[in-house]
């Protein structure tokens, strides 16, 4: 697909904030690394429990304990950023912050469709549920009468409205040895956040360009209150945060 600005728009997609060192990784494998439900960041997620069956006394707790972690352990995620109707997934500077280098590193754009379609029944994903109610949302499941965890998968895709903000789309891995999912040819650009008016001559756009110069680089960037996106010269504006507002004149 050519990327322009209409094709742009058209396109269901899903960010991917992350460094330029493991940007270029990324580029050149051509995959995305799961990571673990134990070093998540949400404290919800990164410390899960089951409910074990006191009326069979069939385990101590320690032993549930390892169970739940045992079972855990086969479920690798990876975390996307998905458009919300009112907020465009490549706009939302609190992730340039804390997963892109603090603005340093980069947003991978990828085709919804075409990533999805790689994937088979070893995968789960939909987009992230937020709620308030957080009391049932660190629970994976209980043991049943013979020793195996009952595992509760919806609650994998259930986090805390304080994590709204990230707009969260999940890929799960469901076979413990899977470390890496491929993305064939579902890269559709890469963004960088830069001020200098002529990025195409930065360093980083030139190591990106050189990885695979058939992957659009675009630049994001604010101008005076406005943050803009582009490909290539100012006047080639695939997306602009006025065009949010109603402006009464």
């Amino acid at each position: 697909m050519t990327l322009n600005r209409q094709s742009f728009r058209d396109t269901n997609k899903l960010y991917h904030y992350t460094s330029l060192d493991s940007a270029i990784r990324i580029i050149e494998s051509k995959t995305l690394k799961f990571g673990r439900f134990s070093n998540m960041n949400d404290i919800n997620e990164s410390n899960r429990y089951v409910l074990p069956n006191f009326n069979e006394n069939i385990l101590t707790l320690p032993e549930v304990e390892d169970l739940c972690n045992q079972k855990i352990s086969e479920y690798g995620q990876i975390s996307l950023t998905e458009d919300y109707e009112n907020k465009n997934g490549f706009d939302i500077p609190a992730l340039w912050g804390h997963y892109a280098n603090k603005g340093k590193g980069v947003c991978l754009v990828f085709d919804k469709a075409l990533l999805l379609n790689n994937l088979d029944d070893n995968y789960l994903y939909e987009s992230i549920r937020y709620d308030d109610d957080t009391s049932t949302m660190s629970l994976f499941g209980e043991i049943t009468e013979n020793g195996i965890v009952d595992l509760d998968e919806r609650q994998l895709f259930e986090k805390s409205s304080d994590w709204k903000y990230e707009q969260e789309f999940r890929i799960i891995s469901k076979a413990g040895n899977t470390n890496f999912l491929s993305f064939g040819n579902s890269l559709i650009a890469v963004i960088l956040h830069s001020v200098n008016f002529d990025y195409s001559n930065s360093l980083e756009y030139k190591i990106l360009n050189k990885i695979d110069p058939d992957v659009p680089i675009l630049r994001y960037f604010n101008s005076l209150g406005t943050r803009v996106l582009i490909n290539g010269p100012v006047e080639n504006c695939y997306w602009s945060s006025i065009e949010n507002y109603e402006i009464d004149i």
